[in-house]
């Protein structure tokens, strides 16, 4: 792995750029501390981020929040010479808001970790490691197209990346329309709501912010809860994964959308390729028979 030192004598080659810190520490009132020094590792290929889940310290980081929730002590350790921890990621849990039920966002991963995950990503370079929030900006706006059945196509902050995502698609939109963002103060505070983060030449402080440590992957990230006010239904919704892939940046991954409304576990929509495939049901009567045991 690269080091800190390395990052700073040439522009980072990989698409990722994540330092695994081993000083860091979780202060009252909610503050998480991060030391970078020169010789910090970095993360800056897949595969190295994928060796580091594999080899997260689970069950210390696990103690260390336990004794953090318990708030027996003003500072807890969270990373430390052979418990290194992932600084930082940007997340944003998407919250679309349809004729005044909210459903929350989210897209399934088939790789290592697997499961549904909301939109976020890791920073590519020295710079983007200490701008989360920018990060999870960028993430929502690449990761989800949102189009209705009239061929309309609607982006948040960034045209830009709509744009790529239309072209990705082949979709020759109508109109292209701006959607406004409401920040949403969540309920969960997460493990910190300030992140002071320290390198050899610099200082950042964010504060007001989410952030949480997942024990599973050794990895902090900051979480921005955004809600989007959709002005037409459900049933004209269309849901589109922006998500390039690796070798071929130019084509989606395709990745199923889902929605769940907030506050439930069972979602009411599933999208794949802009279409809700939720309440499809077999493409015919045969096809239904062939695939069907019936009861002896």
């Amino acid at each position: 792995m690269k080091t800190y030192r390395d990052l700073l004598k040439k522009v980072n080659e990989g698409n990722i750029c994540t330092a695994r810190v081993t000083r860091a520490w979780l202060n009252q009132p909610g503050v998480l501390q991060a030391e970078i020094t020169s010789e910090t590792e970095f993360i800056t290929t897949g595969q190295e981020r994928r060796d580091h889940f594999n080899s997260a310290s689970k069950s210390w980081l696990q103690r260390q929040l336990q004794l953090w929730q318990e708030q027996t002590s003003n500072s807890v350790k969270v990373a430390a010479p052979g418990h290194p921890l992932e600084i930082i990621c940007g997340d944003c849990c998407l919250i679309l808001k349809i004729e005044g039920i909210r459903y929350i966002v989210s897209t399934y991963r088939d790789i290592m970790p697997q499961g549904w995950l909301i939109p976020g990503g890791v920073p590519d370079n020295i710079e983007q490691l200490f701008s989360p929030k920018e990060i999870a900006e960028k993430e929502v706006a690449e990761e989800i197209l949102i189009g209705d059945i009239h061929n309309r196509v609607y982006f948040l902050q960034s045209r830009q990346e709509t744009e790529i995502n239309i072209e990705k698609w082949g979709l020759k939109p109508t109109a292209m329309i701006p959607l406004s963002i409401k920040e949403l103060t969540w309920k969960n505070k997460g493990d910190a709501q300030t992140l002071l983060l320290k390198t050899p030449d610099r200082q950042v402080r964010l504060d007001d912010v989410v952030i949480f440590i997942d024990p599973e992957i050794a990895s902090a990230v900051l979480t921005l809860y955004w809600e989007i006010e959709i002005p037409f239904s459900l049933k004209e919704l269309r849901l589109f994964d922006g998500e390039s892939h690796w070798e071929h940046p130019d084509i989606s991954l395709n990745r199923v959308i889902r929605l769940v409304p907030v506050g439930r576990e069972k979602p009411v929509a599933i999208f794949s390729s802009g279409q809700n495939i939720l309440g499809e049901g077999w493409i015919t009567e045969t096809t239904k028979k062939q695939a069907l045991q019936e009861k002896s």
